[in-house]
């Protein structure tokens, strides 16, 4: 949903290049064609809206722990914050909660985090890193999807470090991990080869091939480890693939749109679907290969804007579920049973994936964007950010949501538009214009134009948008 003052500053647009925003008089209009003198706009006599003084906020740090982007939202993110490069994709953490690994895909790198101090002990830097990032049960080890360079890296991890041990050789883009439940077989989404890969751990080696839809991004196994369940990221399904039937898929279930990660509830009768563009999470019964009920993010049932939810982790019991919303910079909490969302966790910019620590009463979040890009140009030049959150107490989370509603909205509020205002642009969303017929929006290529936005000199309110 655009911002009030985006509005506006289009609505003087439109009304300065003179596109039929002429009086509602048919004789006026003719006239000043006759004429040859513009048509001009009647408007009712009224006070100019008065700016409050954050509209006048640059992108970069406001106050501590407050940032200012170049969208005209805010990030407050909770937890602490650990700088990572730019872009990271996927974290995943070790079984006795001390080691968090992270992946990046602008600058490929795999970091290893100390979570007791907050710092990054070690990194190496790899060819290509997508999203697929999980840990061994065994703690030893884990594994990293390399996607374009279609490589599986394998890591050790001894104390406190990483070991580079084998690389899996994956055409086709290998995405979302799975592992079997015996942990001897590995499987992963290939994302451009419309497949999911079976790889032999003992060997190395791919052993099997199993053809599912397009774009797959992430796969989930049963319980048992008999059937997968696979996102396909370009048809809007999930695939429902029997191992013990040579992968045969037995069911496609529609979703919602772009689905990407996926996640199963602890007893394995539910499966949970992150759909990034229709704002929601499908719920899937595993029994009959249905979606018995969908939970959308909004943050309100008529507010439209996006939440583009990317990943979603369940609670040990069962009951919540996390999950990552990138258009909001949250993480939302929904009681699995109903959908009702508890509560949002502020995050960085852009969050990308998440991984629940319950044991140890943490959450970790990847900022794709960390907090901001004000005065570092390109992308690649961006910082990324891994959050430690510690989970909330229910008034913390009551106190966290407000302030993610409060930095979604935070350009909505750069204009007191409660009085009598001299402006085409309605006061009320939905409600025409009496003035305005035609609008030109003006759109640039999103690297650029957030580039340059964050580098202007003269920062104005309207420009917010």
């Amino acid at each position: 949903m655009l911002g009030r003052q985006c509005l506006f500053a289009l609505g003087v647009l439109a009304c300065f290049l003179g596109l039929s925003c002429g009086s509602d008089d048919p004789a006026s209009d003719e006239a000043g064609a006759v004429s040859g003198e513009p048509a001009t706009m009647t408007a009712p006599k009224a006070e100019e809206p008065v700016a409050e003084d954050e509209a006048f906020w640059r992108p970069g740090v406001a106050d501590p722990g407050v940032n200012v982007l170049p969208t005209g939202r805010l990030v407050t993110p909770a937890g602490d914050l650990v700088g990572v490069a730019s872009f990271p994709m996927d974290v995943a953490v070790s079984p006795d909660g001390a080691t968090a690994v992270v992946s990046t895909a602008r600058k490929p790198t795999v970091h290893v985090i100390d979570v007791a101090t907050g710092t990054v002990r070690e990194y190496q830097n790899i060819p290509h890193a997508f999203s697929g990032l999980m840990f061994h049960p065994d703690g030893d080890r884990f594994f990293l999807s390399g996607g374009a360079s279609h490589k599986i890296h394998e890591f050790t991890l001894a104390g406190g470090l990483i070991t580079q041990e084998r690389i899996f050789s994956v055409d086709n883009m290998p995405s979302g991990l799975a592992l079997s439940p015996d942990g001897l077989t590995l499987y992963a989404a290939c994302y451009m080869g419309k497949r999911l890969a079976e790889i032999d751990l003992a060997s190395g080696l791919e052993t099997a091939s199993y053809p599912v839809h397009l774009f797959p991004y992430d796969v989930v196994l049963s319980n048992s480890g008999r059937y997968a369940f696979v996102s396909n990221h370009g048809a809007d399904s999930v695939s429902v693939l029997d191992l013990n039937a040579g992968g045969a898929e037995i069911e496609t279930v529609p979703v919602g749109v772009h689905p990407e990660m996926m996640a199963m509830s602890p007893d394995g009768t539910r499966l949970y679907v992150a759909n990034a563009d229709s704002d929601d999470v499908s719920v899937i019964d595993t029994a009959s290969y249905n979606t018995v009920d969908v939970y959308p993010l909004h943050l309100t049932p008529d507010d439209r804007t996006g939440a583009s939810p990317v990943a979603v982790e369940v609670s040990a019991d069962g009951s919540r579920l996390y999950v990552t919303s990138s258009s909001l910079n949250s993480v939302d909490i929904l009681n699995a049973a109903t959908g009702d969302v508890l509560g949002r966790l502020p995050t960085g910019w852009y969050p990308t994936n998440a991984c629940l620590d319950e044991a140890n009463g943490r959450l970790f979040v990847t900022n794709g964007k960390g907090v901001g890009s004000a005065g570092l140009g390109l992308y690649d030049q961006w910082q990324g950010s891994l959050s430690i959150i510690d989970l909330p107490t229910a008034p913390e989370l009551a106190d966290y949501t407000i302030q993610v509603e409060d930095n979604a909205r935070f350009s909505q509020t750069f204009f007191d538009l409660s009085g009598d205002i001299a402006s085409p642009i309605p006061t009320e969303e939905g409600t025409p214009s009496e003035v305005i017929k035609h609008v030109i929006f003006i759109l640039r290529e999103n690297k650029l134009s957030i580039r340059f936005s964050a580098s202007w000199k003269a920062w104005r309110p309207i420009r917010a948008c």
